[in-house]
Protein backbone atom coordinates (compact mmCIF):
# COMPACT_ATOMS: atom_id res chain seq x y z
CA UNK A 1 0.00 0.00 0.00
CA UNK A 2 1.26 3.48 -0.87
CA UNK A 3 1.43 5.20 2.52
CA UNK A 4 2.11 8.79 1.51
CA UNK A 5 -1.62 9.70 1.56
CA UNK A 6 -2.44 7.76 4.72
CA UNK A 7 -2.05 8.95 8.30
CA UNK A 8 -3.17 7.63 11.67
CA UNK A 9 -5.27 10.28 13.41
CA UNK A 10 -6.22 8.34 16.52
CA UNK A 11 -4.93 5.13 18.10
CA UNK A 12 -5.58 3.51 21.48
CA UNK A 13 -6.06 -0.01 22.82
CA UNK A 14 -9.57 -0.27 21.36
CA UNK A 15 -9.63 1.77 18.17
CA UNK A 16 -7.52 3.03 15.30
CA UNK A 17 -8.62 5.79 12.92
CA UNK A 18 -6.85 6.37 9.59
CA UNK A 19 -7.21 9.32 7.24
CA UNK A 20 -6.83 8.89 3.48
CA UNK A 21 -6.20 12.37 2.13
CA UNK A 22 -6.64 13.12 -1.57
CA UNK A 23 -5.26 16.11 -3.42
CA UNK A 24 -8.52 17.36 -4.88
CA UNK A 25 -11.39 19.70 -4.10
CA UNK A 26 -13.92 16.99 -3.30
CA UNK A 27 -16.78 17.99 -1.03
CA UNK A 28 -17.44 14.32 -0.33
CA UNK A 29 -15.92 12.38 2.57
CA UNK A 30 -16.34 8.63 3.01
CA UNK A 31 -16.26 7.34 6.61
CA UNK A 32 -15.95 3.56 6.86
CA UNK A 33 -16.24 1.17 9.78
CA UNK A 34 -14.56 -2.24 9.72
CA UNK A 35 -16.25 -5.47 10.72
CA UNK A 36 -15.12 -7.78 13.52
CA UNK A 37 -12.78 -9.71 11.19
CA UNK A 38 -10.74 -6.70 10.07
CA UNK A 39 -7.51 -6.40 12.02
CA UNK A 40 -5.72 -3.15 12.82
CA UNK A 41 -2.61 -3.53 10.68
CA UNK A 42 -0.73 -0.43 9.59
CA UNK A 43 -2.88 1.90 7.50
CA UNK A 44 -5.44 -0.70 6.42
CA UNK A 45 -9.14 0.01 6.86
CA UNK A 46 -12.40 -1.15 5.30
CA UNK A 47 -12.55 -0.38 1.53
CA UNK A 48 -9.25 1.53 1.67
CA UNK A 49 -7.91 0.45 -1.73
CA UNK A 50 -11.07 1.06 -3.79
CA UNK A 51 -11.38 4.50 -2.19
CA UNK A 52 -7.75 5.27 -2.96
CA UNK A 53 -8.26 4.27 -6.60
CA UNK A 54 -11.41 6.39 -6.80
CA UNK A 55 -9.46 9.33 -5.32
CA UNK A 56 -12.08 9.80 -2.61
CA UNK A 57 -10.95 11.23 0.74
CA UNK A 58 -11.83 8.84 3.53
CA UNK A 59 -11.63 8.18 7.24
CA UNK A 60 -11.47 4.56 8.32
CA UNK A 61 -12.41 3.28 11.78
CA UNK A 62 -10.84 -0.06 12.73
CA UNK A 63 -11.98 -1.81 15.92
CA UNK A 64 -9.26 -3.73 17.76
CA UNK A 65 -11.83 -6.05 19.29
CA UNK A 66 -15.44 -6.98 18.55
CA UNK A 67 -16.90 -4.15 20.65
CA UNK A 68 -19.41 -2.85 18.07
CA UNK A 69 -17.79 0.57 18.52
CA UNK A 70 -19.30 0.92 21.99
CA UNK A 71 -16.10 2.02 23.68
CA UNK A 72 -15.59 5.60 24.82
CA UNK A 73 -12.82 5.77 22.22
CA UNK A 74 -15.44 6.73 19.64
CA UNK A 75 -16.14 10.09 21.26
CA UNK A 76 -12.45 10.73 21.86
CA UNK A 77 -11.71 10.01 18.19
CA UNK A 78 -14.59 12.20 17.05
CA UNK A 79 -13.11 15.22 18.85
CA UNK A 80 -9.83 14.69 17.01
CA UNK A 81 -11.65 14.46 13.67
CA UNK A 82 -13.82 17.56 14.02
CA UNK A 83 -11.47 19.92 12.09
CA UNK A 84 -11.36 17.48 9.16
CA UNK A 85 -15.10 16.78 9.15
CA UNK A 86 -15.87 20.48 8.77
CA UNK A 87 -14.15 20.56 5.37
CA UNK A 88 -16.73 18.27 3.72
CA UNK A 89 -20.39 19.04 3.08
CA UNK A 90 -21.33 15.50 2.02
CA UNK A 91 -20.47 12.66 4.37
CA UNK A 92 -21.16 9.04 3.45
CA UNK A 93 -20.89 6.47 6.23
CA UNK A 94 -20.19 2.94 5.01
CA UNK A 95 -19.73 -0.44 6.68
CA UNK A 96 -20.69 -4.10 6.75
CA UNK A 97 -22.02 -6.26 9.61
CA UNK A 98 -20.58 -4.73 12.82
CA UNK A 99 -19.38 -1.85 10.65
CA UNK A 100 -22.84 -1.50 9.11
CA UNK A 101 -24.29 -1.16 12.60
CA UNK A 102 -21.77 1.58 13.42
CA UNK A 103 -22.49 3.44 10.18
CA UNK A 104 -26.15 3.80 11.18
CA UNK A 105 -25.61 4.16 14.93
CA UNK A 106 -23.17 7.07 14.62
CA UNK A 107 -24.65 8.76 11.55
CA UNK A 108 -26.01 11.68 13.59
CA UNK A 109 -22.74 12.10 15.46
CA UNK A 110 -20.93 12.54 12.15
CA UNK A 111 -23.78 14.52 10.54
CA UNK A 112 -24.03 11.97 7.73
CA UNK A 113 -25.84 12.89 4.54
CA UNK A 114 -25.95 9.24 3.42
CA UNK A 115 -25.47 5.87 5.13
CA UNK A 116 -24.70 2.64 3.27
CA UNK A 117 -25.01 -0.33 5.64
CA UNK A 118 -24.46 -3.92 4.50
CA UNK A 119 -26.19 -6.64 6.58
CA UNK A 120 -26.01 -4.54 9.78
CA UNK A 121 -27.11 -5.53 13.27
CA UNK A 122 -29.66 -3.59 15.29
CA UNK A 123 -28.33 -4.78 18.66
CA UNK A 124 -26.62 -7.86 20.07
CA UNK A 125 -27.79 -7.14 23.62
CA UNK A 126 -29.84 -10.23 24.65
CA UNK A 127 -31.98 -8.03 26.93
CA UNK A 128 -33.24 -6.17 23.86
CA UNK A 129 -34.33 -9.44 22.23
CA UNK A 130 -36.76 -10.96 24.76
CA UNK A 131 -37.78 -14.44 23.63
CA UNK A 132 -35.52 -14.26 20.56
CA UNK A 133 -31.90 -14.79 19.67
CA UNK A 134 -30.04 -11.87 18.17
CA UNK A 135 -26.97 -13.78 17.07
CA UNK A 136 -23.44 -12.74 18.01
CA UNK A 137 -24.39 -13.10 21.70
CA UNK A 138 -20.95 -14.49 22.40
CA UNK A 139 -19.50 -11.05 21.61
CA UNK A 140 -21.81 -9.15 23.94
CA UNK A 141 -20.24 -7.43 26.96
CA UNK A 142 -21.89 -5.58 29.82
CA UNK A 143 -20.69 -2.18 28.59
CA UNK A 144 -22.79 -2.73 25.43
CA UNK A 145 -26.11 -2.70 27.30
CA UNK A 146 -28.81 -0.71 25.51
CA UNK A 147 -26.72 -0.52 22.34
CA UNK A 148 -29.67 -0.73 19.93
CA UNK A 149 -30.06 1.75 17.09
CA UNK A 150 -32.60 4.42 18.04
CA UNK A 151 -34.31 7.20 16.13
CA UNK A 152 -32.17 9.81 17.86
CA UNK A 153 -28.98 8.17 16.59
CA UNK A 154 -29.53 8.62 12.88
CA UNK A 155 -29.00 11.25 10.25
CA UNK A 156 -29.17 11.35 6.46
CA UNK A 157 -30.59 8.91 3.93
CA UNK A 158 -30.21 5.37 5.24
CA UNK A 159 -29.70 2.46 2.82
CA UNK A 160 -29.62 -1.10 4.15
CA UNK A 161 -28.59 -4.04 1.97
CA UNK A 162 -29.34 -7.54 3.28
CA UNK A 163 -30.60 -10.97 2.27
CA UNK A 164 -34.32 -11.16 2.98
CA UNK A 165 -34.06 -14.95 3.13
CA UNK A 166 -31.36 -14.86 5.81
CA UNK A 167 -33.53 -15.05 8.92
CA UNK A 168 -31.05 -13.46 11.31
CA UNK A 169 -30.03 -10.54 9.10
CA UNK A 170 -33.58 -9.78 8.04
CA UNK A 171 -34.85 -9.74 11.64
CA UNK A 172 -32.15 -7.19 12.45
CA UNK A 173 -33.27 -5.07 9.51
CA UNK A 174 -36.91 -5.19 10.66
CA UNK A 175 -35.80 -4.00 14.10
CA UNK A 176 -33.90 -1.13 12.48
CA UNK A 177 -36.92 -0.27 10.32
CA UNK A 178 -39.19 -0.18 13.37
CA UNK A 179 -36.75 1.99 15.30
CA UNK A 180 -36.07 4.83 12.87
CA UNK A 181 -38.37 6.99 10.79
CA UNK A 182 -37.29 6.00 7.30
CA UNK A 183 -34.88 3.47 5.83
CA UNK A 184 -34.40 2.29 2.25
CA UNK A 185 -34.06 -1.48 1.93
CA UNK A 186 -32.47 -3.32 -0.99
CA UNK A 187 -32.75 -7.09 -0.99
CA UNK A 188 -29.64 -9.10 -1.90
CA UNK A 189 -31.20 -12.59 -1.92
CA UNK A 190 -29.48 -15.94 -1.53
CA UNK A 191 -26.10 -14.62 -0.43
CA UNK A 192 -26.61 -14.90 3.34
CA UNK A 193 -24.31 -12.77 5.47
CA UNK A 194 -21.92 -12.29 2.54
CA UNK A 195 -23.23 -8.99 1.15
CA UNK A 196 -19.90 -7.27 1.83
CA UNK A 197 -18.09 -9.79 -0.34
CA UNK A 198 -20.70 -9.51 -3.10
CA UNK A 199 -20.23 -5.73 -3.29
CA UNK A 200 -16.42 -5.76 -3.07
CA UNK A 201 -14.48 -4.01 -5.83
CA UNK A 202 -13.68 -0.52 -7.04
CA UNK A 203 -16.22 -0.25 -9.86
CA UNK A 204 -18.96 -1.76 -7.69
CA UNK A 205 -18.27 0.70 -4.89
CA UNK A 206 -18.40 3.62 -7.30
CA UNK A 207 -21.74 2.45 -8.72
CA UNK A 208 -23.13 1.80 -5.24
CA UNK A 209 -22.27 5.26 -3.90
CA UNK A 210 -23.52 7.02 -7.03
CA UNK A 211 -26.93 5.33 -6.87
CA UNK A 212 -27.30 6.01 -3.13
CA UNK A 213 -26.34 9.69 -3.42
CA UNK A 214 -28.87 10.13 -6.25
CA UNK A 215 -31.55 8.04 -4.50
CA UNK A 216 -31.76 5.79 -7.55
CA UNK A 217 -33.68 2.87 -6.08
CA UNK A 218 -34.23 1.19 -9.43
CA UNK A 219 -30.51 1.45 -10.10
CA UNK A 220 -29.80 -0.13 -6.70
CA UNK A 221 -32.16 -3.04 -7.40
CA UNK A 222 -30.38 -3.66 -10.71
CA UNK A 223 -27.02 -3.30 -8.98
CA UNK A 224 -28.02 -5.92 -6.40
CA UNK A 225 -29.22 -8.33 -9.06
CA UNK A 226 -26.20 -7.99 -11.33
CA UNK A 227 -23.55 -8.18 -8.61
CA UNK A 228 -25.01 -11.16 -6.77
CA UNK A 229 -25.39 -13.17 -9.99
CA UNK A 230 -21.66 -12.84 -10.60
CA UNK A 231 -20.90 -14.04 -7.07
CA UNK A 232 -20.14 -17.78 -6.84
CA UNK A 233 -21.82 -18.24 -3.46
CA UNK A 234 -25.11 -16.97 -4.91
CA UNK A 235 -25.28 -19.67 -7.59
CA UNK A 236 -24.50 -22.36 -5.02
CA UNK A 237 -27.20 -21.11 -2.64
CA UNK A 238 -29.86 -20.98 -5.36
CA UNK A 239 -28.87 -24.47 -6.46
CA UNK A 240 -29.12 -25.84 -2.91
CA UNK A 241 -32.50 -24.16 -2.41
CA UNK A 242 -33.87 -25.63 -5.65
CA UNK A 243 -32.59 -29.08 -4.71
CA UNK A 244 -34.18 -28.84 -1.25
CA UNK A 245 -37.59 -27.70 -2.47
CA UNK A 246 -37.90 -29.40 -5.86
CA UNK A 247 -35.48 -32.37 -5.90
CA UNK A 248 -37.26 -34.31 -8.65
CA UNK A 249 -37.54 -31.32 -10.95
CA UNK A 250 -33.92 -30.35 -10.29
CA UNK A 251 -32.68 -33.86 -11.10
CA UNK A 252 -34.75 -33.97 -14.30
CA UNK A 253 -33.28 -30.66 -15.46
CA UNK A 254 -29.75 -31.86 -14.79
CA UNK A 255 -30.41 -34.95 -16.92
CA UNK A 256 -32.11 -32.89 -19.65
CA UNK A 257 -29.11 -30.57 -19.81
CA UNK A 258 -26.89 -33.61 -20.48
CA UNK A 259 -24.25 -32.03 -18.30
CA UNK A 260 -23.30 -32.72 -14.67
CA UNK A 261 -23.67 -29.95 -12.08
CA UNK A 262 -20.71 -27.68 -11.50
CA UNK A 263 -20.66 -28.49 -7.78
CA UNK A 264 -20.00 -32.23 -7.33
CA UNK A 265 -20.98 -31.99 -3.65
CA UNK A 266 -24.66 -32.14 -4.58
CA UNK A 267 -24.22 -35.32 -6.63
CA UNK A 268 -25.13 -37.73 -3.76
CA UNK A 269 -28.48 -35.97 -3.39
CA UNK A 270 -29.12 -36.06 -7.13
CA UNK A 271 -28.14 -39.74 -7.31
CA UNK A 272 -30.44 -40.54 -4.39
CA UNK A 273 -33.35 -38.71 -6.04
CA UNK A 274 -32.84 -40.47 -9.37
CA UNK A 275 -32.47 -43.85 -7.70
CA UNK A 276 -35.72 -43.34 -5.75
CA UNK A 277 -37.44 -42.57 -9.07
CA UNK A 278 -36.12 -45.75 -10.73
CA UNK A 279 -33.63 -43.81 -12.85
CA UNK A 280 -30.43 -45.45 -11.66
CA UNK A 281 -29.21 -45.66 -15.26
CA UNK A 282 -29.41 -41.88 -15.61
CA UNK A 283 -27.60 -41.49 -12.29
CA UNK A 284 -24.84 -43.82 -13.44
CA UNK A 285 -24.40 -41.88 -16.69
CA UNK A 286 -24.23 -38.63 -14.75
CA UNK A 287 -21.53 -39.99 -12.43
CA UNK A 288 -19.55 -41.12 -15.49
CA UNK A 289 -19.71 -37.57 -16.86
CA UNK A 290 -18.41 -36.25 -13.54
CA UNK A 291 -15.53 -38.74 -13.61
CA UNK A 292 -14.61 -37.39 -17.06
CA UNK A 293 -14.01 -33.98 -15.45
CA UNK A 294 -12.33 -35.27 -12.30
CA UNK A 295 -9.11 -33.69 -11.08
CA UNK A 296 -7.03 -36.42 -9.47
CA UNK A 297 -6.44 -35.69 -5.79
CA UNK A 298 -9.57 -33.55 -5.54
CA UNK A 299 -12.05 -34.42 -2.78
CA UNK A 300 -14.75 -34.67 -5.45
CA UNK A 301 -13.32 -38.08 -6.38
CA UNK A 302 -14.29 -39.51 -3.00
CA UNK A 303 -17.78 -38.04 -3.38
CA UNK A 304 -18.22 -39.74 -6.75
CA UNK A 305 -17.01 -43.06 -5.33
CA UNK A 306 -19.65 -42.80 -2.61
CA UNK A 307 -22.27 -42.14 -5.29
CA UNK A 308 -21.28 -45.45 -6.87
CA UNK A 309 -21.66 -47.18 -3.50
CA UNK A 310 -25.19 -45.72 -3.31
CA UNK A 311 -25.93 -47.20 -6.73
CA UNK A 312 -24.36 -50.55 -5.88
CA UNK A 313 -21.93 -50.07 -8.74
CA UNK A 314 -18.18 -50.60 -9.02
CA UNK A 315 -15.70 -47.99 -10.23
CA UNK A 316 -13.04 -49.40 -12.54
CA UNK A 317 -9.94 -48.31 -14.39
CA UNK A 318 -10.36 -48.02 -18.16
CA UNK A 319 -7.35 -47.81 -20.46
CA UNK A 320 -6.66 -45.91 -23.66
CA UNK A 321 -8.31 -48.61 -25.81
CA UNK A 322 -11.58 -48.61 -23.86
CA UNK A 323 -10.92 -51.87 -22.00
CA UNK A 324 -11.26 -52.47 -18.26
CA UNK A 325 -8.13 -53.24 -16.25
CA UNK A 326 -8.44 -56.59 -14.44
CA UNK A 327 -6.61 -59.51 -12.86
CA UNK A 328 -6.89 -62.96 -14.45
CA UNK A 329 -7.11 -65.42 -11.54
CA UNK A 330 -5.98 -68.35 -13.71
CA UNK A 331 -2.71 -66.77 -14.84
CA UNK A 332 -2.32 -64.14 -12.07
CA UNK A 333 -1.68 -61.54 -14.76
CA UNK A 334 -2.96 -58.04 -15.39
CA UNK A 335 -5.23 -58.04 -18.43
CA UNK A 336 -7.74 -55.87 -20.27
CA UNK A 337 -11.34 -57.12 -20.45
CA UNK A 338 -14.69 -56.07 -21.88
CA UNK A 339 -17.49 -55.05 -19.54
CA UNK A 340 -19.00 -58.53 -19.82
CA UNK A 341 -15.89 -60.11 -18.31
CA UNK A 342 -15.64 -63.77 -17.21
CA UNK A 343 -16.11 -64.98 -13.61
CA UNK A 344 -12.36 -65.56 -13.09
CA UNK A 345 -11.49 -62.04 -14.23
CA UNK A 346 -11.56 -59.39 -11.52
CA UNK A 347 -11.64 -55.64 -12.34
CA UNK A 348 -9.11 -53.41 -10.61
CA UNK A 349 -9.69 -50.08 -8.95
CA UNK A 350 -7.80 -47.40 -7.00
CA UNK A 351 -8.78 -44.65 -4.61
CA UNK A 352 -9.15 -41.23 -6.31
CA UNK A 353 -6.19 -39.80 -4.40
CA UNK A 354 -2.82 -38.88 -5.83
CA UNK A 355 -1.23 -41.78 -3.94
CA UNK A 356 -3.19 -44.97 -3.47
CA UNK A 357 -3.30 -48.73 -3.12
CA UNK A 358 -4.83 -50.82 -5.90
CA UNK A 359 -7.10 -53.76 -5.39
CA UNK A 360 -9.67 -56.06 -6.90
CA UNK A 361 -12.94 -57.09 -5.27
CA UNK A 362 -14.60 -60.50 -4.92
CA UNK A 363 -18.02 -60.69 -3.26
CA UNK A 364 -17.48 -57.63 -1.06
CA UNK A 365 -14.07 -58.89 0.13
CA UNK A 366 -11.05 -56.72 -0.62
CA UNK A 367 -8.24 -58.58 -2.34
CA UNK A 368 -5.24 -56.29 -2.71
CA UNK A 369 -2.36 -56.43 -5.14
CA UNK A 370 0.80 -56.83 -3.10
CA UNK A 371 3.24 -56.52 -6.00
CA UNK A 372 3.45 -56.44 -9.78
CA UNK A 373 6.45 -57.40 -11.92
CA UNK A 374 5.83 -56.57 -15.59
CA UNK A 375 2.29 -57.96 -15.72
CA UNK A 376 2.38 -60.72 -13.10
CA UNK A 377 0.82 -59.95 -9.73
CA UNK A 378 0.76 -61.38 -6.23
CA UNK A 379 -2.33 -60.85 -4.12
CA UNK A 380 -3.12 -60.21 -0.45
CA UNK A 381 -6.38 -60.18 1.48
CA UNK A 382 -8.28 -57.77 3.68
CA UNK A 383 -5.96 -54.86 4.51
CA UNK A 384 -3.91 -52.25 2.69
CA UNK A 385 -0.89 -52.93 4.89
CA UNK A 386 2.11 -54.08 2.84
CA UNK A 387 0.19 -53.75 -0.43
CA UNK A 388 1.31 -52.16 -3.65
CA UNK A 389 1.18 -48.39 -3.67
CA UNK A 390 0.86 -46.37 -6.86
CA UNK A 391 0.96 -42.70 -7.75
CA UNK A 392 -1.81 -41.27 -9.91
CA UNK A 393 -0.30 -38.61 -12.16
CA UNK A 394 -2.93 -36.26 -13.67
CA UNK A 395 -2.72 -35.76 -17.42
CA UNK A 396 -5.89 -33.71 -18.04
CA UNK A 397 -9.45 -34.41 -19.20
CA UNK A 398 -10.16 -36.58 -16.15
CA UNK A 399 -7.33 -38.94 -17.10
CA UNK A 400 -4.18 -40.00 -15.28
CA UNK A 401 -1.10 -42.21 -15.43
CA UNK A 402 -0.52 -45.04 -12.92
CA UNK A 403 3.09 -45.01 -11.68
CA UNK A 404 5.03 -47.34 -9.39
CA UNK A 405 8.77 -47.21 -8.65
CA UNK A 406 9.44 -44.96 -11.63
CA UNK A 407 7.55 -47.19 -14.09
CA UNK A 408 4.21 -46.49 -15.76
CA UNK A 409 1.37 -48.94 -16.29
CA UNK A 410 0.64 -49.45 -20.01
CA UNK A 411 -2.47 -50.90 -21.69
CA UNK A 412 -1.23 -52.28 -25.02
CA UNK A 413 -3.46 -52.67 -28.11
CA UNK A 414 -3.24 -56.49 -28.04
CA UNK A 415 -4.81 -56.64 -24.56
CA UNK A 416 -1.62 -56.98 -22.53
CA UNK A 417 -0.97 -54.78 -19.51
CA UNK A 418 2.62 -54.08 -18.50
CA UNK A 419 4.13 -52.12 -15.63
CA UNK A 420 7.42 -51.36 -17.36
CA UNK A 421 7.24 -48.05 -19.25
CA UNK A 422 9.85 -45.42 -18.28
CA UNK A 423 7.79 -42.64 -19.93
CA UNK A 424 4.06 -41.98 -20.20
CA UNK A 425 2.19 -41.42 -23.46
CA UNK A 426 -1.29 -42.24 -24.80
CA UNK A 427 -1.26 -45.98 -24.00
CA UNK A 428 -0.40 -45.17 -20.39
CA UNK A 429 -3.55 -43.07 -19.88
CA UNK A 430 -6.36 -44.38 -17.66
CA UNK A 431 -9.64 -42.98 -16.38
CA UNK A 432 -12.46 -43.96 -14.03
CA UNK A 433 -15.79 -45.36 -15.22
CA UNK A 434 -18.80 -46.84 -13.49
CA UNK A 435 -19.01 -50.53 -14.40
Amino acid sequence: MAEENFSILYDDEYLRVIFLEQQNDSEELIITFGDMLLEAEGYCFFADQPLRKLKLPAIGFVAKEAHWYQRSSMLAAYKVLMPILGRFSRRILYGGSMGGYAAIKFSKLFAATHVVALCPQWSIDPAEWPGERAGWEGNFRDYMQGMSIKAGDVSGDIYVFADKFDDKDYRHFLKIKNSIEHVNFVNVPFVGHHVTGVFAGTSKLQELFYACVHNDMRGLYLFSRNTRKSFGFYAQTVQDLALDRFPNLFAKRVIAAQSPPGDVRIMPRIVSTLKDNNRAGDAKALVDQCFARLHIGDSSGSILFMCCVMLGEQVVLVGHHGKVLAVDAASMQLIQVDRNYRPWQFPICVNPRTTSHIWTVQQEHNIFIEACVDNRVSLGYGTTRDTMEVELVPCGRGRFYVKNNGRYLCAEPDGKVMLNRPDAQAWEEFHFEVL
